[in-house]
């Protein structure tokens, strides 16, 4: 579907800008919601770059980051949750799905020695 009509050439293409992070993690908290970097390790950060990152994310107001998802592998889990210890944010478990097959939404896995979102 996305790539029939979504991409750049096809017919429901529309170009996008990228909200600054102050202005998204604003936004999410002026209505009512708590901030949380979506599946981390999809970025293509080295390591400094995601803990400048993730300090920015956090000096402008965010709450948690996504531990556990599909697109994490296990080590991926214990990495994140460490870094989630570390900037004093949240976890959060994914519940959507992206991918080809497999078990959606069926993963019970939460981090046990983070604050939960």
């Amino acid at each position: 579907m996305f790539q029939r009509y979504l991409v750049k050439g096809k017919p429901g293409f529309v170009p996008h800008q990228w909200a600054s992070l102050a202005d998204a993690v604003s936004w999410i908290r002026a209505s009512g919601g708590l901030a949380v970097v979506a599946h981390p390790g999809r970025y293509n950060f080295s390591k400094p770059e995601l803990h400048a990152f993730l300090a920015q994310f956090k000096d402008c107001g965010g709450a948690g980051i996504e531990v556990l998802t599909g697109s994490h592998s296990p080590e991926q889990y214990l990495e994140f949750a460490r870094i989630a210890r570390e900037f004093g944010l949240a976890a959060s478990r994914g519940s959507d799905y992206h991918g080809k097959g497999g078990e959606q939404g069926r993963s019970r896995r939460r981090c046990r020695s983070c604050p939960a979102i």
